[in-house]
């Protein structure tokens, strides 16, 4: 079972973490001050989870978050994941009607494209060689000044360095090897928010705005703003989930 934390009670939202993360990372949201309940999940590998030798396959990721909630007895429920967790979730909505809304947080639908599948195959030969150089290189890398968030990513690295590299490198194929969730993101419509960085590297705001052109996705810029909205802009992010889930907040 992976490890979980729930914080609050009332409508539940399951909060993914990113790559190399863990339930840690929502710290800045405060979110015992938000109006639902809050399901914090560590992905396999992650946090204190365990790998247990799941492939690499991010289906498998979800259908771990799924016994996760079939334990609490959470059968209807709003989902919230950044970057890697956005595409798990995405994988969940493929699988279950039980969820009813969608956010992706600095995360996107589409799959990876050539270029980007050869970008991660050189991240698995960096990652082979030396795992802690490539968290402290990429890890800032999230942000627009990493300087203003030092110790939010000193506390990051450390977390990332306790995980296996076999963890890593299943993650990372995990991701290359996923297929396009377009196809679930129309039929969500406008349950499906899209909360984007202006400034993330990781998911360009030329594409971003190239893919959801003409789609009834709710897209919101943050000015400004780089791969980890969640730190560098909290109190935005807070205002849009609490908008967006405001039918089932009550």
């Amino acid at each position: 079972m992976l490890n979980y934390e729930i914080i609050g009670k009332g409508y539940p939202v399951v909060f993914l973490h990113g790559f190399l993360e863990s339930t840690q990372m929502w710290t800045p949201l405060m979110l015992e001050q938000m109006p639902f309940q809050s399901v914090l999940i560590d992905l396999p590998g992650h946090g204190k989870s365990d790998l247990n030798n799941i492939d690499a396959d991010l289906r498998l990721y979800g259908l771990e978050v799924f016994k996760v909630l079939e334990t609490e007895g959470i059968f209807e429920f709003g989902l919230v994941g950044h970057s890697m967790g956005g595409y798990i979730a995405l994988e969940m909505a493929k699988h279950s009607s039980d969820i009813e809304k969608l956010v992706l947080l600095n995360s996107c639908f589409w799959q990876d494209s050539p270029a980007k599948q050869k970008e991660r195959q050189r991240v698995l030969q960096i990652l082979e060689k030396n795992k802690n150089r490539y968290l402290l290189e990429a890890i800032p890398g999230m942000f627009v000044d990493p300087a203003a968030h030092s110790v939010f990513i000193e506390e990051m690295v450390k977390i990332a360095e306790q995980m296996p590299l076999e963890a890593i490198l299943t993650a990372t194929k995990a991701m290359m090897n996923r297929t396009s969730s377009e196809g679930i993101a129309d039929c969500l419509g406008t349950n499906l928010k899209i909360i984007q960085g202006e400034l993330d590297t990781s998911v360009p705001m030329n594409l971003m705005l190239e893919k959801t052109t003409k789609k009834p996705f709710d897209l919101s810029v943050l000015k400004g703003v780089g791969h980890m909205s969640h730190k560098e802009a909290a109190e935005d992010v807070k205002t849009l989930l609490m908008d967006f889930y405001k039918e089932e907040i009550g």
